[in-house]
């Protein structure tokens, strides 16, 4: 189940990343994909940096998308730069939070899964012996042994 949650997350973290329509900020999504936590407190940890990292590129990029648009055509350029720092305040925030809930589920996914295969079988031990009933149905004293295992 936690599998499938993570993959779900992934790909609205996905999605969120292409709508940004920032390359660089889609290269770093990428790489940062590729990075798997195979335990829960790495899972918390990644999922906290690229939650970090999509909120911190969201605000910065309000700024920095018009100023190198208007740079780079004019007017023009920092109309369009303004609208991609705007969708990239929504968009890059919602990655981060996308690729945040995604690394902690797949940490605690496959940290789990790591506990489920574990070679160590934990069975409880008992508290006291069951009761005997003797043959004429009167339930007999516990006899003075240690409890049972198993």
């Amino acid at each position: 189940v936690s599998h499938v949650m993570s993959a779900m997350l992934r790909s609205v973290d996905d999605a969120a990343a292409v709508l940004t329509l920032d390359a660089t900020f889609q290269h770093h999504h990428a790489l940062a994909q590729q990075q798997r936590a195979e335990r829960a407190g790495q899972g918390i940890t990644m999922g906290i940096n690229a939650l970090s990292a999509g909120i911190r590129e969201g605000v910065t990029g309000v700024l920095a998308s018009p100023i190198s648009g208007a740079m780079d055509s004019g007017a023009s350029g920092f109309a369009k730069g303004l609208g991609r720092g705007l969708i990239g305040a929504v968009a890059k925030p919602l990655s981060g939070a996308a690729a945040c809930a995604s690394k902690m589920t797949e940490g605690i996914a496959n940290e789990a899964r790591r506990a489920a295969n574990s070679k160590t079988q934990w069975q409880p031990l008992r508290v006291r012996q069951p009761r005997v009933i003797g043959p004429n149905g009167v339930i007999l004293p516990y006899p003075r042994a240690p409890p049972l295992a198993g």
